[in-house]
């Protein structure tokens, strides 16, 4: 059922309990329009827009990307050195190497 009509001079949206709208144009000279979204609760799925197609692919993408993001484990972070203080680890002893034999 409608609950407001629209203007035919000034394109407003008017309850339907008012006689005529704030520009002068009284109810009988406008028709009755269809309340907001019932063409599409009547349609199936395919009569949807494809912007409405669009955004529910990004908004299935982006609940998907952070899905994964909570899921994935991270990779660890780097010890920041505090106060220019760092760490020397000891040279590890180069790797011995057995002499090669002489040709007689």
């Amino acid at each position: 059922m409608a609950t407001t009509w629209e203007c035919p001079r000034c394109h407003r949206r008017v309850p339907l309990r008012a006689a005529e709208c704030h520009c002068g144009t009284p109810r009988p000279a406008a028709g009755t329009i269809r309340p907001f979204g019932s063409d599409i609760s009547k349609g199936s799925a395919r009569d949807l827009p494809w912007q409405v197609w669009a955004w529910l692919g990004v908004l299935v993408l982006a609940t998907l990307f952070g899905i994964y993001r909570l899921i994935r484990p991270g990779r660890p972070d780097p010890i920041v050195p505090i106060l220019g203080h760092v760490d020397q680890r000891p040279a590890s002893p180069p790797p011995k190497t057995q002499p090669t034999p002489r040709a007689k």
